[in-house]
């Protein structure tokens, strides 16, 4: 017959396996918070997208597609969602104020303008706001040359004001060199406090490309390093032939929330082509 155990024994061991499960509890848990969100927007090619889902391991990282196909608020959607990247990744063609689809049929499109109002917006606070690292595979994404459109719009304005078209696209051009604002000012701006943010200066390698670069990378490094918030000469040593690079997102300012800041830029120019065209021209008449 067994020993009778005393109810001091019995509350022990009752004790200790409620801490252990408490403690696997626990560490389930700090596993499954310490797990990163990738966030992609795929508008165009998905084989980088393909390539990070294959080589990071699942238990670390999980991905979360925000292209929501048929619904053209899908980056409304993920807001309401409560989605909270840790990194982005956005593979497009790019032209300087939207990124799109090579493909005719595909409606998917990515305006910069969305970009920005999300980063300022009230009613999105999470979603770019523990960002890691933004990776933008699209041409020219980080180019540090002034937008033509700005150029367009100095010319509008002297125009306006009485200069001749040539005189215009003369003062435009200087203007717009010494006070316009580029793709990678305004991905910095969006993209604030972000510590790394890769991209391209000129043309970008194809998806393929891109997506062979990165499992080289993979391979070669191991996931440890990806998101992280710390730049990977790894990385950039895998598309050290293309025009790939990096940059920082502005320190949280108020010049560097992206809603005040734009409003402030172009009330600056304004102001600039008015003290340094127009008012000279009018002390004169």
């Amino acid at each position: 017959m067994p020993a009778a155990r005393s109810p001091r024994l019995i509350a022990a061991r009752t004790a200790s396996s409620l801490a252990l499960g408490v403690l696997a509890v626990l560490c389930a848990g700090s596993v499954q918070a310490e797990r990163k969100t990738v966030c992609t927007i795929t508008v165009n090619s998905a084989n980088e997208k393909d390539a990070l889902r294959k080589f990071l391991p699942k238990d670390k990282y999980q991905f979360v597609e925000l292209v929501e196909h048929g619904r053209p608020e899908w980056l409304e959607s993920a807001c309401h969602a409560g989605v909270q990247c840790d990194v982005l990744v956005i593979s497009g063609h790019f032209a300087g104020t939207n990124f799109f689809s090579e493909e005719i049929q595909t409606q998917e499109y990515l305006p910069v303008d969305e970009m920005e109002r999300v980063s300022c917006s009230d009613s999105c606070p999470g979603l770019f706001s523990n960002l890691k690292e933004v990776y933008l595979f699209g041409c020219n994404t980080l180019n540090g040359e002034n937008f033509e459109s700005d150029t367009a719009e100095f010319m509008r304005t002297l125009m306006r004001s009485g200069s001749s078209k040539i005189e215009a696209e003369r003062r435009s051009r200087e203007l717009n060199s010494r006070f316009g604002e580029t793709n990678k000012d305004r991905m910095r701006r969006i993209f604030a406090n972000v510590p790394v943010i890769y991209g391209f200066s000129a043309k970008a390698p194809i998806g393929p490309i891109a997506a062979g670069s990165l499992t080289r990378y993979l391979q070669s490094a191991g996931t440890g390093e990806f998101g992280r918030g710390q730049v990977s000469s790894r990385l950039l040593g895998q598309f050290k032939t293309t025009s790939f690079g990096t940059t920082t997102g502005n320190v949280t300012t108020s010049d560097a929330i992206p809603s005040v800041a734009n409003a402030r830029r172009i009330h600056s120019l304004q102001a600039r082509i008015f003290v340094t065209v127009l008012m000279p021209r009018r002390m004169r008449a």
